[in-house]
């Protein structure tokens, strides 16, 4: 399309500039575009665009078609190396220059950020390409211009390695882990790849972190997360997925052979002693190893094996290595049973306390009782309820029913109180329920809501807890006994070594275990029991007299009282109601 502009020749050379320039047709011939304007502008628009192009911190410049520098702005040239006077030596990897290059070929225009060389090292750069054509020349020509991103691609950077790296080690964190073991495992399904993971544990950490502070506690943590890049080397991944629980994955190592010299190599390295505040500290590693598609397929299932298997080696001894095996999941699948009937049983209120009535030697008088725990199975009947109690120390479910025991009993004792039967009432506790602490502030707010003398409360707990040197265990048993409770040893039929630390505990009874009552070749160790006993005053009780005999035989011993199938087995409360009720039973007056 042509247009037309007429004006007198003098007004048009006096008004008018014409301004011409090369362009492409689109059936590629190079055409000539007129521009008319007046001079005030062309001078007009031309210094504004020199100025704009001059102060701009926008990167600008003119490549030709072949990359070779044809025009750029102070910025482009002060942000550049001297020697990067073409576009490809402007990147920082030729490769980018490459892939770059071929879309703006392809599409016409191309655009990303890009690591660019700088005077000092590298930036980043927000670059955008187009082609163009040269003004002067009339050819085809690379219009670049590029914004400094560094800042906000460093922030980015580090927060995308944050979110996959451990704040406190380096390492790589549970996240990464997860998505790099998953590409692993995916392509294991189709046997293209294999691998293994170690699911490594500290032993004793948590002492040394209560002992030395938390700080002690960050401070081992990056000394051993050292120490298993420096074992591990390339030969694979160290993620922390936990406290102290570190994984290595082993990418195509699944020789059992080189994971066992792995183990070794990792446990040695570990188990050196290290330097903290001033001490020397020695931990070792319990190591759980898994391999895949061996073991497991998926990551959930693969970090659970290998776990499994870390907690055998802890099983057996500590500062051990373990392969998975089948015969783990089992036991732990039985474990998951016990503990799913243990809350059915809870919830159902499946549970019940009987009671063993507890008598002096002599007069044969009833003065306390011991509750013990069943479970009212809906299809086995009353049966004991021993497994549940153990998988509860493991679950952590032993708190609750243990204050469920404790609460049961306590009430029972003040029906017996009410109804004119002055006895206590007997109930042990675990280990476990001490090492969790404020017990004796619970059983206080029970013993207070229900309205009983704690006096007539014997709370019993196990031998060993007498090798405890915790001073938290200690505490919390004295506060027991502050609080009014008494106190006893339960079930005591071992060597007499252990009671040795009877005087760090305010204990009240020890409980003479039935082995050692029929046991005549023992007898001697109860004579020791009794001299120790005498000395503390304490009283000894006979715990499983089955016969005449052996009643005989714990008086002559000096057991003050005793309870077994003897006299009676457990009752439930209405069958003990009605032993109270009894008039040929003499029953204690006074506990």
């Amino acid at each position: 399309m042509i247009y037309s502009l007429c004006l007198p020749y003098h007004q048009a050379l006096k008004a008018l500039t014409v301004t011409f320039t090369k362009q492409p047709l689109t059936n590629g011939d190079i055409g000539l575009l007129a521009q008319l304007a007046t001079p005030e502008e062309i001078e007009t628009t031309q210094s504004r665009a020199a100025q704009t192009l001059y102060h701009t911190n926008t990167r600008i410049a003119m490549f030709s078609l072949e990359g070779q520098l044809i025009f750029e702005n102070p910025a482009s040239r002060l942000s550049r190396h001297k020697g990067a006077m073409s576009l490809a030596k402007r990147f920082y990897n030729y490769s980018d220059y490459e892939s770059f290059y071929k879309q703006l070929i392809t599409d016409g225009v191309a655009e990303g950020v890009y690591r660019v060389v700088a005077p000092k090292g590298y930036r980043w750069h927000d670059i955008s390409l187009k082609l163009d054509f040269d003004p002067d020349t009339g050819k085809q020509a690379i219009m670049y211009s590029a914004t400094d991103v560094t800042k906000r691609i460093e922030a980015e950077l580090v927060i995308r390695y944050n979110a996959t790296h451990d704040s406190l080690t380096g390492l790589a964190n549970r996240s990464r882990l997860e998505s790099i073991l998953q590409r692993h495992l995916s392509n294991s399904q189709s046997k293209v790849d294999n691998g293994s993971i170690f699911f490594i544990d500290l032993d004793h950490f948590k002492t040394i972190n209560d002992t030395l502070g938390h700080q002690a506690g960050d401070d081992l943590l990056v000394t051993i997360a050292k120490r298993l890049q420096n074992s591990v080397q390339e030969n694979g991944l160290v993620a922390r997925v936990g406290g102290d629980e570190f994984v290595v994955f082993f990418e195509k190592i699944t020789c059992r052979e080189k994971l066992t010299q792995l183990a070794k190599s990792i446990r040695y390295a570990l188990s050196q002693p290290i330097q903290l505040q001033q001490r020397t500290i020695q931990v070792s590693p319990s190591i759980g190893i898994a391999l895949f598609p061996e073991h497991a397929v998926d990551y959930e299932e693969l970090l659970s094996k290998a776990d499994l298997a870390m907690y055998k080696s802890k099983e057996q001894g500590r500062n051990q290595y373990r392969f998975y095996e089948p015969e783990m999941s089992q036991a732990i699948e039985k474990r998951v049973a016990v503990e799913t009937s243990l809350r059915n049983a809870l919830s159902l209120k499946e549970l019940v306390l009987h009671y063993q009535p507890r008598l002096e030697i002599g007069s044969n008088k009833i003065i306390g009782a011991e509750a013990q725990l069943y479970w009212q199975h809906p299809r086995n009947g009353l049966i004991s309820a021993k497994p549940l109690l153990n998988a509860a120390e493991q679950t952590g479910l032993i708190d609750e029913v243990g204050e469920w025991v404790a609460e049961t009993a306590m009430h029972q004792q003040s029906k017996w109180e009410r109804a004119g039967h002055s006895l206590h009432v007997t109930f042990g506790i675990s280990k476990a329920q001490l090492r969790r602490g404020g017990l004796s502030k619970r059983f206080t707010r029970l013993q207070r809501k229900i309205g009983i003398n704690p006096a007539n409360v014997l709370i019993e707990f196990k031998q060993d807890i007498l090798m405890e040197k915790k001073s938290d265990l200690i505490k919390e048993i004295l506060a027991l006994k502050y609080q009014g409770f008494q106190l006893g040893i339960n079930e005591h039929d071992q060597s007499i070594a252990d009671l040795e630390q009877l005087h760090n505990y305010p204990i009240s009874t020890i409980n003479v275990g039935h082995s050692l009552i029929q046991d005549p070749v023992r007898w001697p160790i109860i004579q020791l029991i009794r001299q120790l006993s005498t000395q503390l005053e304490l009283q000894l009780v006979a715990s499983g007299v089955e016969t005449k005999e052996q009643l005989n035989n714990a008086s002559r011993m000096g057991c003050a009282q005793y309870q077994g199938t003897y006299f009676s087995s457990p009752l439930c409360p209405l069958e003990f109601d009605t032993l109270l009720m009894d008039a040929h039973i003499p029953l204690c007056s006074n506990a």
